[in-house]
């Protein structure tokens, strides 16, 4: 739960002038006649106080995020979809007060010319905002709660999401602690993806994540990290030297993203990590503009950093017909002056749009053996050639 923001001494001298400027509001014939008093008062001193209209959605287990487009525009999605908030915020004003009272709950006041803030509140509610005064026009406001994730990769293999084939490749790359990067957009739960393969063994986690990914297991132990905080990457380091705990970081960014990477290249193995991206090829550049934007690396160096760091690369997303495919498995396969080369092992391979808008399409093996697989083999990690017969569905 969040706390108040505003001290009880200070909220009652607040209280005190609504009360004597509601008394003479209505004196003056300004506030109408069906108003009630105390519906007036809690809606001002939610304003004047606390977080406005999302302090009691933020306590509200059943809302999961929270969108302000414009003080006048507040929506809440909850299992039944997303639905208006009424009253939403008086005044440009109001909202940008309650966005510099979360960043207070955060831990860290907004700099005077930080135009995007994020942070990460108590009970790890992802903050997103732009402030208006600074950026110019009007703020924005965006609030995601942690969920709760329980997927596994038998569950993600019935609804179609990878093939046998693939979560068997998968189950041997995680036992033998490979590096493992997911890519997919917003819209693609990666989430599940990351889940149900960090399942696939019974290592301890050191997790960094939006959601609770698995859920009520004691081999986990939480951190939270702020993307925008220049000390990430030192305190991940540390986390990653404590025990034989493996780095579970689901949307990798900013600062988070580049000590992810320094860590890896430091010896850690066995990390799963996702983060937001249009493709694999995309998701590598971000995480090399985040390297050098984190340690002032040059760029080449970075590229070296990042196409070293991962052992296989998987690419997740969600198709018109609202079902989510793991388009590709692949790993890096060098640099080239246009970027990142990386090879396909399997793939989804689309076929046709069915009836009623179901996108039907096969897994398949490229034909391509990873280097993984020999790595592995020499470590007495033996997986069946069948499984990288080139055509052969997987």
């Amino acid at each position: 739960r969040l706390a108040q923001p505003v001290d009880e001494s200070a909220r009652q001298r607040v209280e005190r002038a609504v009360v004597e400027q509601l008394a003479a509001l209505r004196g003056e014939g300004a506030i109408s006649s069906d108003a009630e008093d105390e519906r007036v008062l809690s809606d001002a001193r939610a304003e004047l106080c606390a977080l406005g209209p999302l302090g009691p959605l933020l306590n509200d287990d059943d809302i999961t995020e929270l969108s302000v487009t414009g003080f006048g525009h507040v929506t809440a999605e909850s299992a039944a979809g997303w639905r208006v908030v009424e009253p939403p915020f008086s005044s440009e004003e109001s909202l940008e007060r309650v966005v510099t009272r979360l960043c207070r709950l955060a831990g860290r006041e907004p700099a005077p010319e930080e135009a995007v803030v994020e942070r990460v509140l108590p009970g790890s509610v992802r903050m997103s905002a732009v402030r208006g005064s600074v950026a110019g026009g009007r703020s924005l406001l965006s609030l995601r709660k942690a969920q709760r994730v329980t997927s596994v990769v038998d569950d993600l293999v019935r609804r179609g999401t990878l093939s046998r084939g693939m979560a068997t490749f998968m189950r041997h790359a995680m036992s033998g602690g490979a590096n493992v990067l997911v890519v997919g957009t917003r819209e693609a739960r990666a989430a599940d993806l990351l889940n149900a393969l960090a399942n696939l063994c019974d290592s301890y986690w050191l997790c960094v994540a939006e959601t609770e990914l698995l859920a009520g297991d004691a081999r986990v132990t939480r951190l939270t990290l702020d993307p925008t905080n220049a000390a990430a990457p030192r305190l991940l380091g540390a986390a990653a030297n404590l025990g034989n705990a493996r780095l579970l970081v689901e949307n990798a960014l900013g600062h988070v993203a580049a000590g992810v990477v320094e860590a890896i290249t430091a010896g850690t193995r066995g990390a799963l990590i996702s983060t937001q991206a249009g493709n694999l090829e995309q998701a590598l550049e971000r995480l090399t503009t985040a390297c050098m934007r984190s340690g002032s690396v040059a760029r080449e160096a970075a590229r070296h950093q990042v196409e070293g760091a991962f052992d296989l690369l998987l690419e997740v997303a969600q198709l018109r017909d609202q079902r989510y495919r793991v388009l590709r498995i692949a790993e890096p396969n060098g640099l080239s002056a246009d970027g990142f080369e990386v090879e396909d092992i399997f793939a989804f391979s689309f076929q046709r749009t069915a009836a009623g808008g179901a996108v039907e399409g096969t897994f398949a093996s490229t034909g391509n053996v990873p280097r993984l697989a020999e790595d592995l083999g020499a470590r007495g990690i033996t997986m069946e050639p069948s499984l990288f017969t080139r055509n052969g569905r997987s």
